[in-house]
C-alpha cells in the first residue's frame, strides 16, 4: 500500500531537536522533517494525541525554531514488524506566520543539500522550487488570513470603545441627575425648613400680640367698669344726700344696669378669648399641613434614590455585557450565539 502525503519529507541528519513539554525536556534524533510535521527516532514514544514543542536549531542559526505538535504516529519495530526504525510521528499545530517562514527557509536549506528519502517525491531542483512556491504561496494566504483576522479584530476595538464611551457618558448623565437631584432636594429642604421657622415666629409672634392686646382690653374694660362703678358711687352718695328712698330706688336701678352691663362685657371678653382660640387653632392646622408637606418631600426624596439605585444596576448589568463579549485570548471574537442577553 502506498502511503499518500500532503508534504514532501527530507532528511534533516544535522538538525539538533529537543522535544518537550511543561515537565521535562529531552534531546532525540528524527529521521526526516515536511512542512507538515516530523519522525522522531525514540525508543520511549508518546501515546497518540499527546502535545508537545519541538525544538529545531540547525548549524549556523543562531536561534531555534520552536513549534507546537501533536504525536498522530507511532512505530515500534518489534511489534510492527516494519524496517523503520522505533519513533513517533509529530505533526505541527498552530504554527504562525513567522515558523511557517523559518520553516519554508529550513526545508530550502535541506532541499538544496541533502535528497529527499527514498519515497515516490521527485528530488530535482524544479519539483523543489515548485514546492517552496506552493509554501510561499500558502504563507500569503496565511497572511492574508492573519491581515483580515487583525482588521476584524481593529473592527470588534472600535466596537467595544464605542460601547465603552457610552457606558462613560451613562455613568456622567447618572452622576450630573443625581447632583442635581441632590440639589434640588437640599434646595427643597432647606426652603421648607426656612418656611416652617419662619411660621414658627410670625405663630408666636401672633401668639404674643394676641395676648398682649387681650391684655389690654381686659385692662382697658376693666378700668371702664371701675370707673363707672366710681361713678355710680358718687351718684349714690348723692342720692342718699337729698333722698335715701329715692336714691335707694335710683340705686337698685343702676345697679341693674350696671350688672347688665357687667355680664355684656364678659360675654364680649368670651367672645374674644373664643375667637383667639380658633386662630390658635387655624395656625396650628396650618403648621401640620407644612409638616405633611415636608414629610411628602422625604418620601420623593427616597423614591428618586430608588431609580437612582435601579439605574446604577442596569449600568452594572451593561458592564457585564460588555465583559461578556470581549474577545479570547486568541485573538477571535466569542460565538454570538454564547452571548447572553441581558433584561433591561
Amino acid at each position: 500500500m502506498v502511503e499518500k502525503r500532503r508534504h514532501k519529507r527530507y532528511s534533516a541528519p544535522t538538525v539538533s531537536l529537543r522535544v518537550g513539554s511543561d515537565e521535562r525536556t529531552r534531546s532525540r534524533h528524527i529521521e526526516d522533517i515536511s512542512a507538515g510535521g516530523v519522525f522522531i527516532r525514540t525508543g520511549k514514544v508518546s501515546p497518540i494525541g499527546t502535545r508537545l514543542v519541538v525544538k529545531l536549531k540547525p548549524p549556523g542559526w543562531e536561534r531555534s525554531l520552536s513549534v507546537a505538535g501533536k504525536v498522530v504516529r507511532i512505530v515500534n519495530e518489534e511489534r510492527d514488524g516494519t524496517s523503520m526504525p522505533c519513533g513517533m510521528g509529530v505533526e505541527f499545530v498552530d504554527v504562525s506566520v513567522e515558523q511557517q517562514t523559518m520553516l519554508a527557509a529550513l526545508l530550502e536549506e535541506y532541499a538544496e543539500r541533502a535528497p529527499s528519502p527514498a519515497d515516490d517525491t521527485p528530488t530535482d531542483p524544479e519539483a523543489l522550487r515548485r514546492e517552496v512556491e506552493a509554501l510561499r504561496t500558502r504563507l500569503q494566504e496565511a497572511t492574508d488570513q492573519v491581515t483580515a483576522a487583525h482588521t476584524e479584530l481593529e473592527k470588534f476595538e472600535q466596537h467595544q470603545e464605542a460601547n465603552r464611551e457610552l457606558v462613560a457618558r451613562l455613568f456622567a448623565e447618572n452622576e450630573r441627575l443625581r447632583a442635581a437631584h441632590q440639589e434640588e432636594v437640599v434646595k427643597g429642604a432647606a426652603q421648607l425648613e426656612a418656611a416652617a421657622v419662619a411660621f414658627h415666629k410670625r405663630l408666636g409672634k401672633a401668639l404674643e400680640q394676641a395676648k398682649a392686646s387681650h391684655k389690654e382690653e381686659l385692662a382697658e374694660q376693666t378700668a371702664a367698669a371701675q370707673e363707672l362703678l366710681d361713678e355710680e358711687l358718687e351718684e349714690l352718695r348723692f342720692v342718699e344726700r337729698l333722698n335715701a328712698k329715692e336714691a335707694a330706688t335710683r340705686l337698685e336701678k343702676e345697679s341693674r344696669e350696671a350688672n347688665a352691663r357687667a355680664r355684656d362685657l364678659h360675654a364680649a371678653f368670651e367672645r374674644s378669648q373664643q375667637e383667639f382660640e380658633a386662630s390658635v387653632a387655624t395656625e396650628q392646622q396650618q403648621t401640620m399641613e407644612l409638616l405633611d408637606s415636608l414629610a411628602a418631600e422625604q418620601n420623593r426624596r427616597a423614591q428618586a434614590d430608588e431609580r437612582i439605585r435601579t439605574l446604577e444596576t442596569r449600568v452594572r448589568q451593561l458592564e457585564e455585557l460588555l465583559a461578556a463579549g470581549a474577545p479570547a485570548a486568541d485573538g477571535k471574537a466569542a460565538p454570538p450565539g454564547r452571548t447572553r442577553a441581558v433584561r433591561p
